[in-house]
């Protein structure tokens, strides 16, 4: 799963001085990706040019332009954009056999397609070359009396998406790059609240408060099992500690995780947006700033797609609304959830946390939540339900909690 950022740069030298000044191609020229951020092995993304030359400006050109995919691969194109001056000093561009011919003439925006074979981060460079004539604004039609050239180029920034399908090991339900802590009365069991078998892991320690419980627990250090807590199943850890009543069955010691929870660098939007109570906003996939969800507000992540916040928080009694049918992953530098989640299937939801400060989840969640740098503490409202799976660097269950382990549909393969 990668992801694709879009950053312009371009410089072109076209200014020659007359009463309709000539259209600088590379200033009044945007791109966009669609998608914003690829997903996946096989992702084709379509790259759209929109021109945009003020309408006091002159207009016949010609522009020929090579796209450079980043991946051994290029495509050269010629394209024809005609625009008409219309300043007050070009006399005849205002008369109707002038304007009648227009239509025919006018071109805005071109598009350009490519498939990528694999997911890893890439670098698109567009080159093109405008052959640009210019209006002397004094004769009938406008004739062209002179002509210019300008070179452009753009550079687009293809990036992975930042955090790997295997952030957290295949077949995990909790786990934790340092150490987990399960606390009273806390269950993540398929005999009790699971659907499925629940293993828990930590490269350090684990901590299983009374009462709590698992099907699978794996530490690389010190399991500590406190009063009449059970691990259902098989127990993996190099030093276990039994209080009163806990119930395991030791197998061996744990060697290694299977993962990769190393994070991508990503840029973000300098924006900052508010959904008051009784709002409700719709995003599209892409790149944003911050978000704030206020008690009474709602945010809707209408498509299939990945979401990039710079931060994002949910306040308690607000709504997370997901519509997509397949798979939805939204990535924040900082993530904090109070509210409640609705349209979701826990296996197509993913929240990548990518910063080190402390994420809560709470209030139930639908979907799963990593943050391999982050201290994460999941139900800090009791007795609720959390369906996903969950990793951090320090993983805290407050008491009570019930885990029932989904995996993220795209969790394994892990090499």
């Amino acid at each position: 799963m990668k992801g694709i950022l879009v950053s312009l740069l371009l410089a072109i030298g076209v200014s020659l001085a007359d009463t309709c000044p000539v259209c600088n191609f590379a200033e009044n020229t945007t791109f966009t990706l669609e998608p914003a951020v690829v997903d996946g092995d096989g992702q084709t993304i379509k790259l759209t040019a929109s021109v945009n030359c003020p309408n006091k400006t002159t207009h016949h050109a010609f522009i020929g332009y090579t796209i450079y995919w980043g991946d051994g691969k290029s495509d050269m194109f010629d394209y024809d954009y005609d625009a008409h001056c219309s300043g007050l000093n070009c006399k005849n561009t205002s008369s109707p056999s002038y304007i009648n011919n227009l239509p025919s003439l006018m071109k805005s925006s071109f598009t350009a397609s490519h498939q990528y074979s694999a997911k890893r981060a890439y670098n698109i460079r567009v080159d093109f070359t405008t052959y640009q004539y210019k209006n002397d604004g004094f004769t009938s039609g406008c004739t062209l009396s002179d002509r210019s050239y300008g070179n452009a180029s753009k550079s687009v920034s293809v990036m992975t998406t930042p955090l790997d399908y295997c952030a957290i090991p295949e077949g995990y339900a909790l786990f934790a790059t340092e150490n987990l802590t399960i606390n009273d009365r806390a269950s993540c069991s398929k005999k009790e609240y699971s659907s499925a078998t629940c293993t828990v892991g930590a490269e350090k320690n684990i901590n299983i408060g009374v009462k709590g419980s698992v099907d699978n627990a794996h530490s690389n250090e010190t399991l500590t099992l406190r009063n009449y807590s059970k691990v259902y199943s098989e127990t993996w850890a190099k030093t276990i500690e039994a209080q009163k009543g806990a119930e395991y069955k030791k197998k061996g010691g744990v060697t290694s995780f299977n993962y990769n929870s190393e994070i991508s660098s990503l840029s973000f939007a300098n924006t900052s947006d508010f959904i008051e109570n009784g709002k409700s906003k719709t995003y599209e996939p892409g790149v944003y700033g911050d978000v704030t969800i206020r008690r009474g507000g709602t945010l809707v992540l209408n498509k299939d797609g990945v979401y990039i916040f710079r931060s994002i928080r949910f306040e308690y009694g607000s709504t997370l609304k997901l519509k997509s049918s397949k798979t939805t992953e939204l990535y924040a530098q900082e993530f904090n959830f109070s509210g409640t989640v609705t349209g979701a299937k826990a296996s197509n939801f993913l929240v990548g946390v990518l910063g080190s400060s402390a994420t809560y989840v709470d209030n139930g969640f639908v979907g799963s939540v990593w943050a391999p740098r982050s201290r994460m503490v999941i139900g800090q409202f009791h007795y609720k339900i959390y369906s996903g799976s969950y990793m951090a660097k320090e993983l805290f269950v407050p008491q009570d909690t019930k885990i029932d382990y989904v995996p993220f549909t795209k969790n394994g393969g892990c090499k």
